[in-house]
């Protein structure tokens, strides 16, 4: 400070607000929020040719900008940098807003705001520790619970919607024999492996724990292997909020991708490999498995079919926290191992994304004896 006004002329005759030593600076004797740090300023200030430009403040004559060290000492430095930034916290209920009239700049504002705080929000840090506290080794897999958020909307029985959604369906799949058939085989194919039940219908469920998902055909004649997939709507809403509404989606456990590809470059023997169907193998826990229901019929090849209740026993993908909770498990198999290779542990982890494997080694013998399944 004392140099700064050495420098500059116009600084010579102010009373400063502080007098910080060049080897110490200034002690904080005072946090000033944004919503007063303001009101202390009035509108005076003074330029110069060039250097700070100082404004007057009720406590004294503050400087801004970048001031200039005493020669030999180091270099310039910006002493005094503010930002304010003013957020409306509002809720869209406390505004009388509803989620389809808002406005579209307020909604994309929330979604840099959440990707912004992915890691270091309070309640996505308590989903992981809940995941990793709940997890647990069952029937030969790994079952999680779902993330439910604390305070939600009681979440609706749709059954009226999945109704209509199925008759949709099936006017588009009868146009179309070929799809249909393999659509119908995907759906036996998942009974036959467990993957889905029937659901009970004398089974107590719990209130707002009965819900329906909505279902239709994404068909990729880019795909070498599944050309066509069922894709499971967990937005879909009718009078009250969606599934997805009512689950956090968690933290986000999945490297970079830049970070995958450099590592993975960086090797001269390549790997790759992927967790078959990753997302089916993970079990949901009972308790949770009546939100995954979904309608189909009980004779595809019938003109007058029968509705069926169906009821899916594993993660969901189309569900906002099923990729974290498939990264979760993942993670938490793989890091059984820390003890005994940490180095291997940390290879795999950094070079997965999802359900894929990108890595590598210097040399082919240098990879460690991997059995199916192990990981």
């Amino acid at each position: 400070m004392q140099f700064a006004q050495q420098s500059y002329s116009h600084l010579a005759d102010l009373e400063l607000a502080d007098h910080p030593t060049e080897d110490c600076g200034s002690e904080v004797d005072l946090l000033i929020g944004n919503d007063f740090y303001w009101s202390f300023f009035t509108r005076d200030m003074k330029r110069g040719i060039s250097g700070p430009v100082p404004m007057k403040r009720s406590l004294g004559w503050v400087l801004p900008g970048l001031m200039p060290h005493a020669p030999g000492s180091g270099s310039d430095v910006n002493l005094v940098t503010c930002h304010t930034l003013r957020l409306n916290t509002s809720s869209c209920d406390d505004l009388n807003i509803s989620r389809k009239d808002e406005d579209p700049l307020v909604e994309q504002v929330k979604k840099f705001w959440e990707l912004k705080s992915i890691g270091v929000s309070l309640h996505e840090g308590t989903a992981h520790d809940k995941l990793l506290d709940t997890i647990r080794w069952c029937d030969d897999r790994y079952e999680v619970s779902l993330p439910w958020k604390e305070q939600h909307t009681l979440l609706p029985d749709n059954y009226a919607l999945a109704v209509s959604r199925l008759a949709s369906v099936l006017k588009h799949l009868r146009g179309n024999p070929e799809l249909f058939a393999e659509y119908s085989r995907i759906i036996d194919e998942q009974s036959s492996q467990e993957i889905i039940s029937d659901a009970d219908p004398n089974a107590p469920v719990q209130l707002g724990r009965l819900h329906y998902l909505a279902h239709h055909p994404v068909v990729r004649e880019d795909k070498q292997r599944t050309k066509v997939r069922i894709a499971y709507d967990a937005s879909a809403k009718s009078t009250g909020p969606s599934l997805n509404d009512c689950i956090q989606a968690g933290p986000s456990l999945t490297s970079e991708i830049p970070d995958v590809l450099m590592q993975f470059r960086y090797h001269q023997v390549s790997l790759v490999a992927d967790i078959e169907k990753a997302f089916l193998m993970v079990q949901v826990a009972k308790a949770d498995r009546d939100v995954f229901r979904f309608l189909w019929i009980n004779d595809p090849t019938s003109e007058d079919p029968n509705t069926a209740v169906k009821c899916f026993k594993r993660v969901v993908f189309g569900v906002t926290s099923s990729p974290f909770l498939l990264n979760g498990t993942v993670r938490h198999h793989v890091s059984n191992y820390e003890a005994e290779d940490p180095q291997f542990v940390d290879d795999f982890l950094s070079s997965l994304y999802v359900d894929d494997f990108d890595g590598g080694k210097d040399s082919s013998g240098s990879f460690p004896a991997l059995h199916k399944g192990q990981v």
